[in-house]
């Protein structure tokens, strides 16, 4: 009697449709710049909202301590995690502050990924943003800086779990940012694997 060997065979689910989950925490200014973030933060966190390709995190469920600044986090909190575990769950945190510069609106803006270890390893974006110091002014720096976070959270890959159904997924090629920005290694979630 022959007995026939069973292949082992092992590949990758991902879910797909799925929107990467972003917060946008509410951004202050410094001086002058405060009587402008209000139309600032809610255009900023509508039009996010209104792309379809995110997953807002309501403000509700945010952490008490909202960083304006990378040297805003310390272990062990506030910390990345903060953001990335229960009960926000987000994938990214925008955040930031705006200061008043040779009379224009400045927006020191920043995009993390929380999954990431280190502040240094989660810098996605880091950026600034200038608009005109009134009203009209902050609702353009909002509007600059929403098309940078549709994109690089656009980046974002579902984690995935190894099983037997198939083969192995080619992992994603490298990320192409806009030459006037340096070229980072694309931010990649943790994906958990077990064997079959």
């Amino acid at each position: 009697m022959l007995w026939a060997q069973q292949a082992d065979i092992r590949g990758t689910v991902g879910k797909t449709g799925e929107k990467p989950a972003v917060a946008v925490a509410d951004m202050r200014g410094t001086g002058v710049a405060q009587a402008f973030m209000d139309a600032f933060n809610r255009t900023l966190y509508s039009e996010l909202q209104d792309s379809g390709r995110l997953k807002m995190i309501p403000k509700t469920v945010y952490p008490l301590t909202v960083p304006q600044q990378p040297s805003d986090f310390h272990q062990p909190h506030p910390w990345l995690t903060d953001w990335s575990g229960p009960p926000v769950s987000a994938n990214y945190l925008a955040f930031g502050y705006t200061a008043v510069q040779g009379n224009q609106l400045v927006l020191f803006g920043w995009f993390y990924d929380v999954s990431q270890q280190t502040t240094q390893s989660a810098q996605v974006l880091g950026k600034l943003y200038f608009g005109s110091l009134d009203q009209a002014g902050a609702i353009k720096v909002a509007r600059r800086l929403r098309p940078n976070l549709v994109r690089y959270s656009s980046q974002y890959r579902a984690p995935s779990r190894t099983t037997a159904c198939g083969p192995p997924r080619r992992p994603a090629g490298p990320v192409r940012r806009p030459s006037a920005e340096p070229a980072r290694p694309a931010p990649r979630p943790g994906r958990s694997r077990t064997t079959c």
